[in-house]
């Protein structure tokens, strides 16, 4: 999940509220320090930090996880939810979900919680043919909503900083728009979230940057900007080995190969045969969902 420097957590939320140091700094600290804070130069106790964002009516902790919970079962149940969605497990994923419900502890007074919750509702409810796209998207921009309010692609808030759940309504709402053949209005969307996520002060994200360098090169691709598909590919790659995360590189060597596979000569061809090559050997290795690895397979066979 997302992790993110307190200083930048401080900073971009007090701006984008429109608050001054001077203001926030009153009755927690005084202005010089809450600089300091800002940039980093010292770091919060938890309790200062906490002060803080209560201040300005947030809470440190929906930052960094996606629910509102202190009890590590709840978080756990929610890891195994995210991992039956990724796997496309819809049965596993209704049962979690409803366990999750049925569970006191998940209090669905927190808007986290229930921006959560219908994220997960509408994904298996598309999945199982009980909605079409245009009916996720809906239900996708009313979660998000519940804690960013409308969404509006021209003026995307870059001093905000968005928790893990959001990014990934976005990231869904771009792959339905690009279902419904509104590729150009989903590369908004990546485009914005790929600005948002190189800022200087994003500290260690891990999953939902791969999710956007994903979806965007596969929209590339699909739009024939095979170029530019491989260049965001090619970053992803390089990021992601620098920050061994093997688990989400097949994505990247798969797209990458059929870019060349599509573009065309030989010399591109007998390239975009070693990239799905290696992109079916990393899905072996890290098997993040099994559909994919017959995709890769049947992609391969077509060489032979």
């Amino acid at each position: 999940m997302g992790e993110y420097s307190k200083s930048a957590i401080i900073k971009y939320t007090r701006k984008s509220l429109g608050i001054t140091q001077e203001e926030l700094s009153e009755s927690v600290c005084n202005p010089v320090t809450l600089s300091r804070y800002e940039s980093g130069k010292i770091d919060p106790s938890d309790s200062k930090f906490l002060r803080l964002m209560e201040k300005m009516g947030e809470k440190g902790s929906t930052f960094i996880f996606q629910l509102e919970t202190s009890l590590l079962e709840v978080e756990d149940e929610s890891e195994k939810l995210n991992k039956a969605i990724e796997q496309h497990d819809w049965e596993e994923a209704e049962r979690i979900k409803n366990n999750l419900i049925q569970n006191n502890n998940f209090n669905l007074d927190y808007f986290e919680n229930r921006q959560y919750l219908q994220w997960v509702e509408t994904i298996i409810q598309y999945e199982q043919g009980m909605i079409n796209e245009r009916q996720v998207i809906e239900k996708l921009e009313e979660a998000w909503s519940y804690t960013c309010g409308n969404i509006n692609t021209e003026e995307f808030n870059m001093n905000r900083i968005y928790r893990e759940t959001e990014i990934i309504i976005l990231h869904e709402i771009a792959i339905f728009y690009k279902l419904l053949g509104k590729l150009d209005k989903a590369c908004v969307f990546y485009e914005n979230l790929i600005k948002y996520f190189e800022r200087a002060d994003m500290v260690n994200d891990t999953k939902p940057i791969y999710l956007i360098y994903i979806g965007y090169s596969n929209i590339l691709g699909v739009m024939g900007e095979h170029e530019k598909s491989m260049e965001i590919c090619f970053k992803a790659i390089k990021r992601g080995l620098a920050e061994n995360k093997m688990n989400y590189l097949y994505n990247f060597y798969y797209n990458i190969g059929c870019s060349l596979q599509i573009k065309g000569n030989d010399e591109e061809k007998r390239l975009a045969k070693l990239y799905i090559w290696t992109a079916y050997q990393l899905c072996q290795a890290y098997p993040e969902n099994k559909r994919n690895l017959e995709i890769i397979k049947r992609r391969y066979e077509q060489f032979d």
